[in-house]
């Protein structure tokens, strides 16, 4: 009578026993056992503990292509008739502090916008991301409910459409990728 084929489940269940060292058998449990290290953190937990020692804390937001190219727009705009924020993430720290002194009630008339797109991560200030929760626990006791990522593309789109309003409703054409930092403004 022939054999019948192994199935790929038992091949790979064949694999993975001849690869597992045979275990030896326990009659007692060990005395005691050293507890094991804690894993090695990652590279993403050793930057943004990097940041927080220096005062610096993320934020992230989905944003559709355009309306992350709007905001790089609205941000050259802003840095040409002031030139307060020379990075993009300091511009989007702005825009949250400006939307967080607002209101609740003045929030809650700006109309809420869902997060849809890719996800960015933002570099802020320790005090904007404070300024952020604060904002929204305050919003949210006065009974507007909303996300993080929701609250800040909200505060993004209200800087948007103030830097339009303050340049005539053109803004520029932004390139493809910002530079780091934008130049120092000379003193006019």
């Amino acid at each position: 009578m022939p054999t019948k084929r192994p199935t790929l489940a038992d091949r790979r269940r064949s694999a993975i026993l001849s690869q597992t060292p045979p275990q030896p058998a326990q009659t007692a449990p060990p005395a005691a056992t050293m507890p094991e290290p804690p894993a090695p953190p990652t590279e993403e937990k050793n930057r943004r503990d990097q940041a927080a020692s220096a005062g610096m804390d993320t934020v992230s937001v989905c944003l559709t292509p355009e309306t992350y190219r709007l905001a790089k727009a609205a941000f050259l705009a802003d840095w040409h008739a002031d030139g307060q924020a020379d990075t993009f993430g300091d511009w989007i720290a702005g825009a949250c502090l400006r939307h967080a002194h607002l209101t609740p009630q003045q929030r809650a008339d700006h109309p809420a916008i869902q997060p849809s797109g890719q996800p960015r991560s933002f570099t802020i200030g320790a005090q904007a991301r404070a300024a952020i929760d604060a904002a929204i626990t305050a919003d949210s006791t006065a009974g507007y409910w909303t996300t993080r990522s929701a609250w800040v593309l909200t505060a993004i789109d209200a800087a948007i459409t103030t830097a339009q309003n303050r340049a005539g409703g053109t803004l520029p054409t932004p390139p493809d990728r910002l530079p780091g930092r934008l130049p120092a403004r000379s003193p006019r």
